[in-house]
């Protein structure tokens, strides 16, 4: 590709097939379409295709898959939601540095996501997702001097149990600053 060397991995993502055949069994209905016509929107449902330099293993593939589309949501939400690319922008070295803190912040994310699913024992039901969700209702109230966060819920307990995370009871101000 470009004059270098490349590898194209073609994959089919069940779970994400399997999302996009109920909406599309939905607008075959809905369009009615032959039976034809629907199978032909089916066949590739689910299907990615990765370019890469590298010769990597099949077991890697789905999982930098899914890395890159993380990647991509992180962005997308950086974007949308968090001003990732401010309109007011005076230096390059602006941009540049808060282009640093969302890869640092997406890095940071994939670790804990990585960790929640490598330590979770069997039968636990805790999923990155779902441990976000109930990390970002974790408050604290924040006085002159000190800053004490509030008890967390059983679910909140678990996660920082899961993370070996110590949980502080008390957190004075001047050693944050």
């Amino acid at each position: 590709m470009y004059g270098n060397k490349g590898y194209a991995y073609i994959g089919m993502d069940m779970d994400s097939r399997s999302q996009q055949f109920k909406r599309a069994m939905s607008h075959a209905t809905d369009d009615k379409l032959s039976a034809d016509e629907t199978d032909a929107r089916m066949a590739k449902l689910g299907t990615f295709m990765l370019l890469s330099s590298d010769d990597m293993e099949t077991k890697d593939i789905l999982p930098l898959y899914y890395t890159r589309q993380q990647v991509e949501q992180v962005f997308d939400i950086g974007k949308n939601n968090a001003d990732l690319l401010p309109l007011r922008i005076q230096h390059e070295d602006t941009f540049r540095g808060h282009l640093m803190l969302t890869f640092m912040a997406t890095a940071i994310f994939q670790k804990l996501q990585r960790d929640i699913l490598s330590r979770r024992k069997k039968g636990n039901r805790i999923n990155p997702e779902g441990a976000f969700m109930k990390l970002r209702n974790q408050k604290c109230k924040v006085y002159e001097q000190n800053i004490i966060p509030q008890e967390p819920v059983k679910e909140v307990n678990d996660i920082y149990k899961l993370l070996g995370i110590k949980f502080p009871t008390l957190l004075p101000r001047d050693e944050l600053m």
